[in-house]
């Protein structure tokens, strides 16, 4: 445990000269790097379209029974807005077609339409005349929920027809920009020189994929996996951090679940993602039985917080061989000699640990629907839009080989939350939950300075303690506990092919 006096918080000046230094590597980084031309710099805010529409609203004296969106994207093949148009409509009706299966109606009417140099949708829902507000806006950001929306052009217009007088407005974008600037780097630099102990135990030795901070105005962060040379990122000591904080303006680390230039696996994470249609205790519930199951069948996980809308338990086992019973595999979208090919015979390492994720994620949803009678809203699925709009994805792709999780301590790019060890998911996502979760549930709040950006900077950054978990090395989850899991769920990916995957979810796992 760290054991380091923190009586205040941690300071934040770096030198002028640093930073200048930093400005002036994003700067050139900035005008000769490619990858950063296609970068979305403005984008929908769906709460200030949804506050715009409350407003409106508000001010109504009749009854609203049809809401229109008008939206459009531009023809340019720079903006690949043909192709972002396609994806909108086919998103909505797969949405249209995830409420069907649920007997409830959206009154869609979905009109394509184009002109000159543009392609749009006008899309319009009826609503009852019980509708409140709040189902007016609710409906609103499921119409504006497919990621493609941030790639429409200014504005899109909604309009609200009722028996008198029909009202509309428009929607226009605002400025796209992560929780962490360019500006902030000499707080995140501090503020991992803190907890350097702790992300030196995360991070070294494996391949990192980084969120970079840019300029105020320049939209929203970096996703860098190699250095300016094209090696991948890696880092071996404490100073190596710091240099890439600099070099980079990173503030956010996800390690890979292997050390770089190995196959073997020496940690299994496996992601529970939230949908927005599920609430924050609920999701805790469940999060917390799947670790209470856990270590009933003999596992020694640990729990994080992600610090944005879900959690991660991490189980550190080291995977370098092939289980003598994996046999039957999850279905590819390759067929398995081209996916040999492509990804080698060491790929069976990242398959098999995968397929393992999907087994233990319905093993348990079968278990607490067929054993406790409880409903078990979950999914493997990523990209079946009608599963995960209702279920939460326990996603399996962060067990493959060069990839991972967010590390204990890392910044959460939207939240300002950071990444900590929780004994259990508290019932609320707040500070003061996560304290009273962690494994220093004593440890008092501080009251916050505006100048640490976010109140989990800066109590972590002075408490480092809060990020202790308890040491868990792979002699506590043996390799034979994933033999035993194949040989006693090995009836699952058989079924699940057998099935297809939604019918196969139905009959063993949803209510």
């Amino acid at each position: 445990m760290i054991t380091k006096p923190y009586d205040k918080a941690f300071e934040l000046p770096l030198s002028a000269e640093q930073f200048a230094s930093i400005r002036n590597r994003y700067e050139w980084l900035r005008k000769t790097e490619l990858y950063r031309n296609g970068r979305m710099k403005k984008t929908f805010e769906t709460r200030q379209c949804l506050d715009r529409l409350e407003q409106e609203m508000s001010s109504m004296t009749d009854t609203v029974h049809t809401m229109k969106v008008d939206l459009c994207f531009s023809k340019d093949p720079e903006t690949q807005g043909e192709t972002r148009w396609k994806e909108y409509g086919t998103t909505l009706l797969r949405l249209y077609q995830a409420y069907a299966k649920r007997n409830i109606s959206l009154g869609l009417t979905i009109g394509p339409r184009h002109d000159q140099n543009l392609l749009g949708y006008t899309v319009s829902t009826e609503m009852s005349q019980r509708s409140t507000i709040e189902d007016f806006k609710t409906r609103l950001g499921l119409l504006l929920s497919p990621d493609s929306v941030k790639h429409a052009v200014d504005p899109i217009t909604v309009s609200l027809e009722s028996i008198g007088r029909p009202v509309q407005f428009h929607l226009n974008k605002t400025q796209a920009q992560d929780f962490i600037t360019l500006e902030d780097i000499p707080l995140v630099f501090n503020y991992y020189r803190q907890i350097g102990d702790v992300l030196c135990r995360e991070i070294l030795g494996r391949g990192l994929t980084t969120l970079c901070a840019v300029a105020d105005g320049d939209g929203e962060s970096v996703i860098r996996r190699n250095n300016s040379n094209g090696n991948r990122i890696v880092v071996n000591d404490i100073e190596e951090i710091g240099r890439l904080i600099m070099d980079y303006a990173v503030y956010r680390f996800v390690p890979d679940v292997n050390h770089h230039s190995s196959t073997c696996i020496s940690r299994i994470p496996i992601d529970f993602d939230r949908p927005t249609t599920i609430e924050w205790k609920s999701f805790a519930e469940i999060v917390n039985s799947f670790v209470v199951w856990l270590k009933d069948q003999g596992f020694t996980p640990k729990l994080r917080l992600t610090g944005g809308r879900g959690a991660q338990v991490i189980l550190d086992i080291s995977m370098d061989r092939i289980a003598r019973n994996y046999k039957t595999m999850f279905p590819r979208p390759l067929k398995f000699d081209s996916w040999v090919k492509k990804a080698g015979v060491a790929g069976l390492v990242s398959a098999q640990a995968t397929d393992f994720v999907k087994t233990l994620a319905i093993a348990y949803a079968t278990h607490r629907k067929q054993r406790l009678g409880l409903s078990a809203p979950v999914t493997v699925e990523v990209h079946d839009l009608s599963q995960r709009w209702w279920n939460i994805l326990i996603d399996s792709s962060r067990a493959a080989v060069d990839t991972g999780v967010v590390g204990v301590g890392s910044i959460h790019h939207r939240t300002g939350a950071v990444c900590m060890p929780v004994a259990s998911v508290p019932p609320l996502f707040n500070l003061e939950s996560a304290i009273s979760a962690s494994y220093c549930p004593d440890m008092e709040p501080v009251e916050f300075e505006p100048r640490y950006r976010s109140p989990w900077i800066q109590l972590i950054g002075s408490r480092p303690s809060l990020l202790f978990e308890p040491s868990i090395s792979s002699r506590d989850n043996p390799f034979s506990l994933v033999e035993e899991t194949f040989e006693k769920h090995g009836w699952i990916p058989s079924q699940y092919v057998r099935l297809t995957s939604e019918r196969f979810m139905e009959r063993y796992c949803w209510s």
